[in-house]
């Protein structure tokens, strides 16, 4: 339920929208009923106090939002191939795991070898949907789906490729960082 209403009233910004005209036409509706100068002072009241919220929801970042931004910007870096912007985003002590990239620890090892790869082939248009965020204090772990276009060497063409990726961020003074990423490529982990 706290989970509901973080979201409601912080990140989602049409839910915020709909339980909002719902209180106004409540509001209305007893304002319309009884007619009273204190009816109509309480429905000015719930209006500002709807518009208020939405601009305090405009204003909070929550953990998730942080974290939903973090692997965006993650996915841009690897779109444009940006490996100081991979540096800035990652743990010093990170993990990579994944069948083609395999295994690397590290912050040095992992940017390298993501130069490597990135160097060797093309992934364009990536992106990333069906988050689930779970947050634990300072440290969260993220299940989010991929779509990239990716060519391989010399290939020709390109293939629109899916992928699961389960991700461990940690909260540092500088924000959050990815700590340990697992993926698998295929459609066989989608759903999971």
């Amino acid at each position: 339920m706290l989970d509901f209403l973080i979201r409601m009233l912080f990140e989602d910004l049409v839910l915020l929208f709909l339980v909002e005209v719902v209180i106004v036409a409540i509001a209305l509706a007893i304002h319309r009923r009884y007619g009273t100068r204190r009816t109509r002072t309480g429905w000015w009241v719930v209006v500002a106090a709807c518009l208020a919220q939405i601009g305090i929801q405009r204003l909070v970042v929550t953990d998730r939002e942080a974290i939903k931004d973090l692997v965006h910007t993650l996915a841009v870096a690897v779109d444009d191939g940006d490996m100081a912007m991979l540096a800035e985003h990652f743990d010093d002590g990170v993990v990579i795991k994944e069948g083609y990239f395999g295994s690397l620890a590290g912050k040095e090892a992992v940017i390298a070898r993501a130069h490597v790869v990135l160097q060797q082939n093309t992934v364009k248009r990536v992106r990333v949907g069906g988050y689930r965020i779970e947050v634990l204090g300072d440290l969260a772990k993220v299940i989010c789906q991929v779509m990239a276009d990716i060519r391989m060497g010399g290939a020709t063409g390109s293939q629109r490729v899916p992928s699961r990726w389960d991700l461990e961020v940690v909260r540092t003074p500088g924000g959050w960082k990815l700590r340990r990423a697992a993926g698998e490529f295929g459609l066989g982990h989608f759903g999971a």
